[in-house]
This record gives structure tokens, C-alpha cells and sequence, in this order.
């Protein structure tokens, strides 16, 4: 498939080679109160996101009434409510999508949603949002994928609960359609997973497979996966994000706080640092170490002049003088061409066939 290996969201280049671009999913934590998702929107970007995602829905086109919760849903919502009712209760009005995104704008951050019908396509395109993100569920919806491939905008296209083959049609729709600019999202749709169920090492099967940039939707507890993503490739980190884990809703318990979305942006800008070059060398802040605690050649004992020279008489010592240990058979059954005292580097001159 020939996808390209970076973009620009914005201003901001992702992809192969880039900086990971890290994404603060608000989704629905925000409870449906404005001054609550600015306030997420505040500790987010504080906290390292590149970008905020939110969720674009309507109840009565995203769920049926009579669906039965999920259990990570169930064990966090009021008995008395059915999913239709508790997801309709947190859905962003149309009104707040222009406000929170010029929000977000002036903060210095970009702002993301998640559309979830063709009307919030077009709402979301109408705001001229840089990137479009096609959420797990939505990827067998290939109608929707369409729709969204229609707008030419990039796509972040994420893949919990698929196969490979799945992903694979989708990416054939955005590759017919003429979308270049794809990132694809490994993702494992629990919440939270297991962690041997976290299988990440699918992410690159993924990246393999299709020729495509790809990163990790991480609903896992911690950090460490997110971190140990980025070391096998992974470009985009989308992680949810709350302010306080006590909040209502589903999402909230298995969100990064403020405190552990900085923890982890930061490991993983320092991980992009330790991955450096694929060139094996010393580095310049090796050059001292290697000058005087690298093992060298030197005289075991003292030596006279003339003294034929034996393998006891050869210490391998770290040194800032001397040859190098490679050289041991070079120097037995040569003869000392002078005095040389024990610890002093031998070098070739030293000695005389």
C-alpha cells in the first residue's frame, strides 16, 4: 500500500522519524460540563499532549436502547440507567465542538474528535479539524470510513477488536479514495486490558503488513506499555486523560491523571532520545572512558633490555598507554629494546624481533 511515512497535523510533522505525537483522549470524561473539559483541556496540555480528542456521538444513532452495558460500563454507572440513557447523557452538543476547539487552538494545542455518523463528518469538517481519528468500533463501518476518506483530511485509524483482514479493508477504502497521510492504531478494546492480552508486538505485524506509520491506543493501567511501544515504533501515543479518577463515568478509572500523562510524556521523550542512531560507535561522551579505562597492553613485571618476552610477562590492564590486547601474539618471542618497568605501556617500539 503507499501510504506516506509522515504528515503534518497542523504544524505538527508525524510520523516514521518524528517525534511521537501524543494524544490526551477527553473523550467523554468531560460529563457533558463545559467547564470541566476546559479545565481537562488546561492539565492536558500542561501535562505534555500534543493534542485532546473528544467524542463525537449521538446516542440514537450510535447504540440501539435495549443494548446491554458492557461490563467496565456496568460496574461504574447507575444500575438504574441503560447504556442509551448513559451515553446520552454525556454526548457533546454540536455548539460545544466550535467552542472547544477554538479553546484548544488558544491554548496551543490541537483539537480532536471522533466522529461517530456521517453528520458529525461533516460538522467536524466544517470546523476544519486537521485529522480525522476512526475509532475501534467504526472500522467494519465502512461506510463511515468512506465518508470520512471523502474529506481528504489525514486519519488516525485505530483497530481494537479486529483482524488483520478487517484493517486491511478499511486501509483499501482510504487507499482508493486517495488517502496518503493514515496512521494505523493498534489497540486491544478492554478496559483495562490484560496485559498478555495487550499483544504488542501486533503493532508492528500491522506496520509490516501495510507499509504504514503506526502507534498505540493504550488502555492499559500504567504507563510501561505506552513507553515500550514507542522503543518498537509506534508514532502516535492516544491515551484517555481525566483530572480526577473519582469522577462518574466509565472512562474515568482507567484514564491518566495530569500527574501520570506528564510522567509518561516524559519517558517517552526520553526514550526517543535513547534510540538515537542505528550506528554502532563511541559516542563523544565515551572518548575519556575509553582513553583511560579501555584494557591496554603492559608490562607484567619488570623487564631488561634484551629479555625475550613471554605471555606471564604481558599484563592486560586499563591504561591510557599501550597497545591493544589484540596484539598479545604479536609481542611473545619478541625482545625488550630496553629497560621497561612493571605497568608501562607496550607498545611496538618497545620491542625488536
Amino acid at each position: 500500500m503507499a501510504f506516506n511515512n509522515a504528515f503534518k497535523i497542523g504544524k505538527r510533522k508525524v510520523g516514521i522519524g518524528c517525534p511521537v505525537y501524543l494524544i490526551a483522549e477527553i473523550g467523554r470524561n468531560h460529563n457533558a460540563d463545559m467547564n470541566l473539559a476546559k479545565a481537562m483541556v488546561d492539565a492536558a496540555l500542561d501535562a505534555g499532549a500534543d493534542a485532546v480528542k473528544f467524542q463525537s456521538f449521538k446516542a440514537e444513532t450510535l447504540l440501539i436502547k435495549e443494548l446491554p452495558k458492557v461490563s467496565h460500563i456496568q460496574e461504574t454507572s447507575s444500575e438504574t440507567k441503560s447504556a442509551y440513557e448513559s451515553t446520552r447523557e454525556v454526548e457533546l452538543l454540536p455548539e460545544n465542538h466550535a467552542m472547544l476547539k477554538e479553546y484548544v487552538v488558544g491554548k496551543g494545542g490541537t483539537f480532536l474528535s471522533t466522529p461517530e455518523d456521517h453528520s458529525m463528518v461533516k460538522l467536524l469538517n466544517d470546523l476544519d479539524i486537521p485529522v480525522f481519528k476512526i475509532a475501534s468500533l467504526d472500522i467494519v463501518y465502512l461506510d463511515l470510513v468512506e465518508a470520512i476518506a471523502a474529506t481528504g483530511k489525514p486519519i488516525i485509524l485505530s483497530t481494537g477488536m479486529s483482524t488483520l483482514g478487517e484493517v486491511e479493508k478499511a486501509l483499501n477504502i482510504l487507499e482508493k479514495k486517495g488517502v496518503k497521510d493514515v496512521v494505523v492504531l493498534h489497540c486491544t478494546s478492554n478496559y483495562p486490558p490484560r496485559y498478555e492480552d495487550v499483544n504488542l508486538n501486533a503493532m508492528q505485524t500491522i506496520a509490516r503488513a501495510f507499509d504504514v506509520p503506526v502507534g498505540y491506543s493504550d488502555h492499559t493501567p500504567s504507563i510501561g506499555v505506552s513507553i515500550a511501544a514507542v522503543a518498537l515504533g509506534a508514532c502516535v501515543i492516544e491515551r484517555h486523560f481525566t483530572s480526577d479518577k473519582t469522577l462518574p463515568g466509565p472512562d474515568q478509572r482507567l484514564s491518566l491523571t495530569p500527574f501520570e500523562f506528564k510522567q509518561m510524556a516524559e519517558e517517552i521523550r526520553s526514550v526517543e532520545r535513547a534510540l538515537g542512531s542505528t550506528v554502532k560507535r563511541p559516542v563523544e561522551a565515551e572518548m575519556e572512558m575509553r582513553r583511560l579505562h579501555r584494557r591496554r597492553l603492559v608490562a607484567a613485571g619488570d623487564l631488561k633490555e634484551g629479555q625475550i618476552i613471554k605471555r606471564e610477562d604481558i599484563a592486560c590492564k586499563c591504561s591510557e598507554f599501550g597497545l591493544d590486547p589484540e596484539y598479545i601474539p604479536f609481542l611473545v618471542g619478541r625482545k625488550a629494546s630496553r629497560d621497561i618497568p612493571a605497568d608501562a605501556p607496550l607498545n611496538d617500539v618497545d620491542t625488536h624481533a
